[in-house]
């Protein structure tokens, strides 16, 4: 367990998760991470770095036992081109919980991303709350539940780039251009009824959407 005691961190490259990794912030004065302007990295922190030849440090459906909660990510400093605040790849006994992803509002080219999971077979995040960004959660993973997500003034809140048993419960959207984008039609992305679980499904339970252009 690497603890994170209440304060003002400026990282320029990512902070980098082992093996069995916890990284825990104080949980009643979270601690703020702020990405610097010249941040070299995929994500503030990364569970699953790439390397030369586009292969990972671990077999990401084995990449078990990480956890992140009690933190603000500041990425309003970092570039717009690009900008991850944690690259999630992971895979069973791992979660995300009580994190605030603060990034930039608006632009044409805002291409700043909360969470990005590429890949991997896990299980659990919940209590996150976005503000701006152009995409707060990008989505690609497997056995999934995620509850109790905010999301304000995003571009689109979510992008499922394709996944399998995906749950969504207790998600708010206020002031975002597309509340759940499923446009990509990548594998197993079909869209089903809260009580049907079955391989492809995506379940979306109790939410809320306030001005919001296009809800799904």
């Amino acid at each position: 367990m690497v603890y994170f005691p209440a304060g003002r961190y400026l990282v320029s490259t990512s902070i980098l998760m082992y093996y069995m990794t916890q990284c825990v912030g104080d949980a009643t004065n979270m601690p703020t991470i702020i990405g610097s302007p010249d941040f070299v990295g995929l994500g503030v922190f990364d569970a699953d770095p790439y390397v030369l030849g586009g292969s990972n440090w671990f077999t990401n459906q084995n990449n078990f036992y990480r956890q992140v909660r009690n933190f603000i990510i500041d990425m309003t400093q970092m570039s717009t081109s690009m900008a991850h605040g944690i690259h999630w790849q992971v895979a069973q006994a791992t979660s995300l919980q009580n994190i605030v992803f603060n990034m930039v509002e608006g632009g044409d080219t805002n291409n700043q991303i909360g969470i990005f999971m590429d890949n991997g077979s896990a299980n659990f995040m919940g209590d996150l709350i976005f503000n701006g960004g152009g995409q707060c959660m990008f989505m690609g993973n497997q056995q999934y539940g995620i509850r109790n997500i905010t999301f304000n003034n995003c571009q689109t809140a979510i992008f499922q780039n394709w996944g399998w048993m995906f749950v969504y419960k207790n998600m708010v959207f206020n002031g975002c251009g597309v509340g759940l984008d499923m446009s990509n039609g990548g594998a197993a992305t079909s869209f089903c009824c809260r009580d049907l679980m079955a391989p492809g499904s995506r379940h979306v339970l109790l939410s809320i959407s306030s001005e919001v252009q296009y809800a799904v």
